[in-house]
């Protein structure tokens, strides 16, 4: 964990109006530096977090999903069954 990702996260976190340990309902303090180590190494995220159908007007309340799904994050996200379908590998 570096200090620059340490502020990414704290940037996200700021930006979601999460004030101190008020975390709500949505992402933890985990999930915004996961999110921030994506962003750091340009790649998208793997994700077992469903996408919200509507995003709640408080932010604190989004998911990893919605979160990197900000204009001001831009990581793409991906289920792990998206994942296994874009890697076109055939099981069985």
């Amino acid at each position: 964990m570096t200090q620059a990702l340490l502020l990414d996260a704290l940037r996200i976190k700021k930006l979601l109006g999460i004030q101190g340990e008020l975390y709500g309902s949505g992402v933890g303090e985990n999930d915004l530096l996961i999110v921030a180590t994506a962003r750091a190494q340009n790649t998208d995220l793997l994700t077992d977090e469903a996408r919200q159908p509507s995003v709640p007007l408080d932010r604190r309340k989004y998911k990893i999903p919605a979160v990197c799904a900000l204009p001001e994050v831009q990581v793409k996200t991906l289920s792990f069954v998206e994942y296994i379908k874009r890697s076109q590998v055939v099981f069985g």
